[in-house]
């Protein structure tokens, strides 16, 4: 399987290509304007794999949440690589992403929370099993002191930058990531590899943004 994955939902850019086992992958820490980077970091990485765009499988790409114009940027840039290319393409979580990551820490209940500005987070909560997750709630934007839990699963984890961005006030019980994470290109690999061998793939125009902050979803 040959897979190019793209991320750029947050001041850390990434970009991640599989190709038969072998793995290349870039990443940039920016305040914005990471689309000249990904579109160069693109050609390099294909470049040097020796892999023309057409030889790809499926473009996987995070489409959110996270800062609206990052989303439209990766989400233009995939669309116009899967039409020229005709290739499909996965939209895969940032939430996700990040809690794929702290998978690989071990099981167990994962509340994935990223800073959303405006004194609010993007949350979501896992659970993570033998390293593959599922998702335990939806999508969702809140003041941190709304996030909550679902009832039932027990030893919760904290991962992304919201738990430093807004310390004291996100879900007690729930242990605290040491730094502030951020999604990466190499989670959005795994996660794109896992929908590409089932068969999930979508045409070009699903490469959109989910923004989350217009199409709020309430938890239980």
């Amino acid at each position: 399987m040959r897979l190019l994955a793209i991320d750029g939902a947050t001041e850390q850019a990434s970009v991640a290509l599989w190709v038969d086992g072998a793995v290349m992958y870039r990443e940039r820490s920016a305040p914005g304007g990471h689309g000249d980077w990904l579109l160069a970091t693109v050609h390099e990485v294909l470049a040097q794999a020796a892999c023309p765009l057409t030889a790809l499988d499926a473009l996987a790409f995070g489409r959110g949440p996270g800062s609206f114009t990052g989303l439209r940027v990766v989400a233009a840039m995939v669309q116009g690589l899967a039409f020229g290319a005709d290739l499909g393409v996965i939209p895969v979580s940032d939430l996700a992403m990040l809690a794929q990551a702290e998978a690989e820490h071990g099981d167990g209940a994962i509340v994935a929370a990223l800073d959303a500005r405006m004194g609010e987070v993007y949350w979501s909560a896992f659970q993570a099993e033998q390293g593959v997750i599922r998702s335990l709630t939806g999508e969702s934007v809140s003041p941190p002191e709304a996030v909550r839990v679902p009832v039932g699963a027990h030893g919760w984890r904290g991962t992304g930058n919201a738990w430093l961005a807004y310390p004291g006030r996100l879900p007690d019980g729930v242990l605290q990531p040491g730094a502030a994470t951020l999604p990466s290109a190499r989670s959005l690999m795994v996660l794109g590899l896992a929908q590409l061998q089932a068969g999930k793939v979508s045409p070009p125009e699903a490469a959109l943004p989910v923004y989350v902050r217009d199409r709020v979803v309430q938890s239980r």
